[in-house]
C-alpha cells in the first residue's frame, strides 16, 4: 500500500511539473514551449497576469476560466533564436490549441473554443475588444477565426468582425473548413439572439485567396 502511495505522489509531482507549471519574466506569464508537428518551430503563450484579470469576464460558474487563455502567441525558432508575435492587438483572448483531430469546437453547447495545428497552417480561435471596443473581453465579443504559416508568418482574420463563430471543424485533409457563424444583423453588437448559418470555408496557402461560402440548410 506504500509502495503505490509513493508511486501516486511520484507521478503527481511529475506531472504538476510537466504540465502545471508557469514560467515567469519581466512579470509576464508563458506557457511550456509547443513544438509545432515536424516543423522546427514552437509556440508559446502569455498567460493572464493576475494585474489583467479584470479585463476578461469569462469564468465558469467556480470561478475558473473555461479554457487556458492566452492573451498573445510567439512563435519562434530555436536555430536562428528568433522570435514573431502574432497579435499587434494589446486586448486579445486566444484560445489554446487543441490536440485533438480534425479540430472542432461548439460553445454554444459549453464546449470550449480551441486554436489547432492542422496539416498546412495554424488556426487561432480569438475573441478581441475590436468590435465594441468596450474595455472588456467576454460573452459579447464575438469569438474570429485567425489563420497563419506554421512559422508564423501573415497572420490573417478569416471571419468577419462582425461574426461570431460558434462552430467550426475541418475536413480529412485540412483544406476546407466547416463554420457555424452568427453575424450581428441589429448591429448592437451582441449575438445572443442570431441566427447560426453555416459556411464553408475552402482554404488556400495564399491566404488572400481564402473563400468563405454561406450554405443554406432547409
Amino acid at each position: 500500500m506504500k509502495k503505490l502511495l509513493d508511486t501516486i505522489i511520484i507521478i503527481t509531482v511529475i506531472a504538476s511539473t510537466c504540465f502545471g507549471q508557469e514560467k515567469f519574466q519581466n512579470g509576464v506569464s508563458y506557457t511550456n514551449p509547443l513544438k509545432i508537428d515536424t516543423s522546427n518551430y514552437y509556440l508559446t503563450g502569455n498567460l493572464i497576469k493576475k494585474s489583467e484579470r479584470n479585463k476578461f469576464n469569462l469564468l465558469s460558474n467556480n470561478g475558473y476560466y473555461l479554457a487556458p487563455i492566452w492573451t498573445n502567441v510567439y512563435i519562434f525558432n530555436p536555430e536562428t533564436k528568433s522570435a514573431i508575435k502574432m497579435f499587434s492587438n494589446s486586448l486579445n483572448c486566444i484560445y489554446s490549441i487543441t490536440t485533438s483531430y480534425p479540430s472542432h469546437y461548439t460553445s454554444s453547447r459549453n464546449i470550449t473554443p480551441q486554436s489547432a495545428i492542422l496539416k498546412n497552417c495554424i488556426l487561432f480561435s480569438v475573441k478581441t475588444d475590436e468590435y465594441n471596443k468596450d474595455g472588456v473581453i467576454d460573452e459579447d465579443d464575438p469569438v474570429s477565426l485567425f489563420i497563419t504559416t506554421k512559422s508564423g508568418e501573415n497572420l490573417t482574420r478569416i471571419t468577419p468582425a462582425d461574426m461570431n463563430v460558434t462552430g467550426w471543424s475541418s475536413d480529412d485533409k485540412d483544406k476546407k473548413l466547416f463554420v457555424m457563424l452568427q453575424k450581428d444583423k441589429n448591429g448592437d453588437k451582441k449575438f445572443t439572439d442570431e441566427d447560426e448559418v453555416l459556411y464553408i470555408i475552402d482554404l488556400n496557402e495564399d491566404f488572400s485567396k481564402i473563400k468563405m461560402t454561406p450554405i443554406n440548410l432547409p
